[in-house]
């Protein structure tokens, strides 16, 4: 029975701690929205959305720019893009076009900030950002011995693997170990 108790939060932090989708909340006003090119909640005037504003610097994960004026979806040779510091055009045939949707993908870290000009419109007042990191996961963990039945042993048990660290567990009983925030600390590799 106690098992179950561990099972759905455990699987729970064990998908969190095994990688990141690479999606940021979207800041309302900055130029994005962040529905993926759809055309819901659009405001009229001339609108950049991407799918995502963080992706992961490993040249395969992708934003998705699109631009729209007034919920109509623009072709890419209609708009002009800018680089937000330099406001220097940009060359369109450095990035993936894929169905008149701009692809996004970096393999080094950085920030990629643009603006788009259509007609005597644009966004230069609102530049979006795309922030390219690179994503890892721990290895290793050090970590007290916290209470029976806490959300922080669960956290400890999707990392280390339930049997693992509820063995580490037995042994601090055995051998006399301190529990909770003052008590001691275990490695989890």
């Amino acid at each position: 029975m106690k098992f179950k108790k561990f099972i759905i939060p455990a699987l729970c932090m064990a998908m969190l701690s095994a990688g990141c989708s690479g999606q940021d909340p979207v800041t309302p006003g900055n130029g994005q929205n962040g529905n993926g090119g759809t055309n819901e909640n659009i405001e009229n005037g001339l609108q950049v959305t991407a799918s995502t504003t963080v992706i992961n610097a490993d040249g395969q994960d992708a934003a998705r720019i699109n631009v729209y004026y007034d919920k109509v979806k623009l072709s890419l040779d209609a708009v002009a893009f800018y680089d937000a510091k330099s406001n220097d055009v940009l060359d369109l045939s450095k990035f993936t076009i894929e169905d008149n949707t701009l692809v996004y993908t970096v393999t080094e870290p950085g920030e990629f900030s643009f603006w788009v000009a259509y007609k005597t419109h644009n966004t230069k007042d609102r530049p979006t950002t795309i922030s390219a990191v690179e994503f890892s996961v721990p290895d290793a963990v050090v970590s007290n011995f916290h209470l029976p039945e806490s959300t922080m042993l669960m956290a400890v048990a999707a990392f280390g693997g339930f049997d693992h660290v509820m063995n580490a567990y037995q042994v601090a009983l055995d051998e006399g170990y301190r529990f909770g925030p003052y008590g001691d600390a275990m490695l989890v590799v």
